[in-house]
């Protein structure tokens, strides 16, 4: 198995929502960011599938940790995910909130844990530049005097 994430834009419901390559935003704007799970080693490229993998439903009792991550260490902070939608385990959910200190191209970092017969089982994989949020604060900045996300 390998763990793959694709983000999802302009999700409604567990049947209405688009594959994406990236989410845009504006610094400052809360919003929730969605993601499907998927094992990279079926239904491949090469066979026609888009996207490629085979959604990917974790054991009970699964979670999700996502770091975002900046080449600004101060700007990266680690969040856990949700399921937002019980009839399908696949899709995931994280809040960005207005105080995150989230700017520029965002990348992330995935990592599952599900329990097994012998403690955790732990997978992780990275989305590169997954999250674009332009500089510009539209709510109000919590340190006026700083660049925004310091």
């Amino acid at each position: 198995m390998k763990l793959n994430v694709t983000v999802l834009d302009d999700v409604e419901d567990v049947n209405d929502y688009h594959y994406a390559t990236d989410v845009k935003s504006n610094a400052g704007d809360p919003i929730q960011l969605y993601f499907q799970l998927s094992d990279a080693s079926k239904n491949l490229a090469q066979a026609g599938y888009n996207p490629s993998g085979l959604r990917y439903v974790p054991v009970s009792g699964a979670t999700l940790q996502i770091t975002f991550l900046n080449i600004n260490n101060r700007k990266q902070f680690t969040r856990f995910a949700s399921q937002p939608f019980t009839q399908d385990p696949s899709i995931w959910s994280v809040p960005i909130l207005a105080t995150d200190p989230v700017s520029g191209t965002v990348s992330c970092k995935f990592v599952l844990s599900e329990p097994s017969s012998t403690g955790f089982v732990t997978k992780t994989c990275y989305l590169n530049a997954c999250f674009l949020v332009d500089g510009t604060n539209t709510v109000g900045d919590p340190r006026p005097e700083q660049p925004w996300g310091w």
